[in-house]
Order: C-alpha cells, then structure tokens, then sequence
C-alpha cells in the first residue's frame, strides 16, 4: 500500500488575518480559488477517503493557526497536483515579519522545517486512524468551516441504503447510490419495484445538496461535486457542470425568485412573453443562444401568446459581488435588478450600497425595486412607513414625491404611520 502524503503548518496570525487568509485567491493552473475553498475540497475528500484527513484550527488566544493535511496515496499525479496547491495555501500565511513553519513527508522540493513534527499533528495522526464516522472526522475543523463543509456534503446519504432512504427536500431522495425524485420513484422503492429509470444522470448523493430556492415555490437550483441544475415542480433541466467554481445559491424569501452565482456569472429565471408564430419563437430561441441563456420551458398561455421560461447568464465581479434582497445585486462597478422579463445594469454602483428598508441608497441615487427615484438626495434619504419615505428636500410615495408635504415637519412620520394603517398602504 502506498505512503500518504503529509502537510503540517503553525503560523503565527491574528484573528483578522485568519479571516484574510481564508479568503485568499490560490491559482490553480488557470482557475482560482479561495484559501477556504481548497480546504473545503480537502474537508469533502477526508470524509469519503478514510487515508485522507484535514485538521484545521485558529487558537486566538495564542494567536495562531495550525493546519495538518493528509493526502491518501502520495504516488499519484493527483494528489502531488493537490498538495502542490495546498502549499501554496499554507504559505499564504506569511507576513511581511512572520513566515509559517511548514512540514512535508511525500512531497519535493522539501519545504522550510527540518525539525520533527509538532505534537499536536502527531495527536491527531493517531485520533484519525480510529475516527470511523464522518462526524468524527470533521471534529477538527474551526467551527465556520465545517459548517460550510455540512452545506457541501449530505452526511445522511453517506449511510443511506434502499432499505432506509435519506430524503433531501420534499423534492429529492437517495438510496445511497443514485438522487432520484420524490413521488413514482420513492413508492416504486418502497414497493420492490424498479426505479433506478427515474433518477438524475451521474448525481453524485454524497455531495447533492440545494443551493436555493424551493421547487414547490417556483423552482430551485441543485448541485453536486460536478454538476448543476433547475428544478421546477413540474421538470428538472441538468444546466452545465461546474467544473469546480465557487456556488452560491440566494433568495430572499418563498415568493422570491432564486439566483446562482457560479464562478463570475450570475444566473437568473426569467420569463418572456412572445407571439405564437414559429418565427417569432424562432427568434426569441436565437437571441436567448446569443446571450448564452438557456431555454427551460415553452407553454402556450391564452391562445394569444407563448411564455418561454429561460435562464439568463449575466457577468458580474465575483469578488465583490453581494446580494441587497429586493432583487437587487451590486458589484464594485454596477448596480444590479432582476425584473420578470431578465436582470440588468440599473447604475453605477458609486459610493457605499446601502439597503434603507426597501429602498437601496449608492453616493449618488436611490431605488425602489429596480426603479430610480429621481430627484432623491441619497445623502439624507430615510424610509418611514413603507411605502413612505422622505429626504431634505421631498416627501416620497413609492417613486414619486407628494407635493404639500415638509420633510422637516417632526409629526410627518407618525401622521403616515396613521395614513398607512388608515388606507392599507403596503
């Protein structure tokens, strides 16, 4: 049986350079990842690959990181690959003053310590040879990043079998080796018949997780190691594979629409409305292509014209990318808004973003569900009741501004707070 290949790192950091360091971009040939997502992929293999483990932890009282990595066979190309990256990582900790101490076994060139190994790492080598659950083997991570491994991986379907099924959703199950869909397919199981026709292509279940949203509410998006999809109550569409980039799910509430951002492209559904004609849907098929959408779902609506459910590709900056609610999206250039009809470019994202209840501020304007309100001083600006809200200069309703009102009158807050009650203004 072939040797492991052992990493093992001390580095003295403070707490704000732990959270730096987490979020440092390795490159990896012509991909690049964070710090934390490699440890991520190392976390997800120590828990299916009993030679491999992962033991990272910040001590804040001392002040200092340790990290101990164990790969489990150090002749093949991947691992070395691997570990090559890892290094790479470890050595991110170093400051202008301070170097990390590095240990290696397996891999060349050597790295800096010469000295034995630290007692702790010696410790942990021989806690993990007896740690026999997946829980066990995760009882060495800090505490943030094994609750973002648990979002990676479904520790159920690790012991799953067809005799006890581990449910994911009220959508999605599996027996331990396929992902398959409630309904037909779970009574088929339960009944001894064949169900294995139903299940979704090479889903791996270990790593099968929801990103966001909720099929019986519109529809979701899905992930394993490799793969992504749409799933909608009615149909589920296997998107692309991911080819390891970062995956981000969001939605704000149930009667929200889902988002995924992959790598630096976020992806929105979106609904059009087009003539019945073949060549009107022709042409709305060929502009979707040319964006590098993807079609979903045609249904004819009322006789008069088709609705074709897509999936809109839009490219954003990952690094600075952030989710306000309300639809809205702002990077470090543009201020983003998702309408029925497709996500777009609504300003520039000047200044600090800001969401002020349901309203969103920049340095320069302020917006209401993707609509500018203008004339707004963003400086002053202060939401009341929704849907009131009011600046220096202007008592707002919604977008538009209500003349004969003084935005400096002291009872104008509880005299709208009245009116809302009063009308039923939400």
């Amino acid at each position: 049986m072939s040797e492991p290949l052992l990493l093992c790192a001390e580095a003295a950091m403070s707490a704000t350079a732990w959270r730096r360091w987490q979020k440092t971009l390795i490159t990896d040939g012509n991909d690049a990842a964070t710090v934390a997502e490699h440890l991520l992929n190392v976390g997800g293999l120590s828990v299916d690959d009993d030679a491999s483990g992962l033991y990272c932890r910040f001590d804040e009282a001392a002040r200092m990181l340790r990290c101990g990595i164990v790969l489990g066979d150090a002749s093949t190309r991947t691992t070395r690959e691997l570990a090559v990256v890892l290094l790479a990582c470890l050595r991110a900790t170093a400051t202008r003053k301070i170097s990390p101490h590095l240990w290696s076994d397996g891999l060349e060139p050597a790295v800096d310590a010469t000295c034995d190994w630290p007692s702790w790492f010696t410790a942990w080598l021989g806690e993990l040879a007896s740690a026999d659950t997946p829980e066990k083997r995760l009882a060495w991570l800090e505490p943030a990043l094994r609750r973002a491994l648990l979002k990676r991986i479904s520790l159920g379907a690790l012991t799953a079998t067809p005799q006890t099924p581990f449910i994911f959703d009220l959508h999605y199950f599996t027996d331990g080796c396929l992902v398959l869909p409630q309904g037909e397919a779970y009574h088929a199981l339960r009944a001894g018949q064949p169900y294995a026709h139903w299940a979704l292509a090479d889903a791996d279940p270990r790593s099968f997780r929801r990103l966001a949203g909720d099929p019986f509410h519109g529809a979701a998006f899905y992930a394993d190691c490799r793969q992504v999809w749409f799933s909608s109550f009615f149909s589920t569409h296997h998107l692309f594979a991911h080819g390891g980039a970062v995956l981000k799910g969001m939605r704000e509430d149930p009667d929200s629409p889902c988002f995924l951002l992959c790598g630096d492209t976020l992806w929105s559904p979106v609904e059009s409305l087009v003539a019945p004609e073949a060549a009107a849907l022709s042409q709305l098929r060929s502009k979707i292509a040319a964006a590098g959408g993807m079609v979903l779902d045609e249904a004819r609506s009322d006789g008069s014209s088709r609705i074709v459910d897509w999936l809109q590709p839009l490219y954003v900056d990952a690094a600075s990318f952030k989710y306000i609610g309300s639809n809205l999206f702002h990077d470090g250039r543009h201020l983003y808004a998702h309408f029925r009809h497709g996500t777009e470019v609504i300003g520039p994202a000047t200044g600090k973003v800001r969401r002020i209840g349901e309203f969103v501020t920049t340095g320069q304007a302020v917006y209401l569900f993707g609509r500018e309100l203008v004339g707004a001083d963003a400086g002053s600006f202060e939401a009341l009741a929704f849907p009131f809200a009011r600046d220096g200069r202007y008592v707002w309703y919604r977008d538009c501004v209500l003349p004969d009102c003084d935005p400096a009158d002291p009872q104008l807050p509880q005299r709208l707070a009245r009116l809302r009650a009063e009308q039923g203004l939400y």
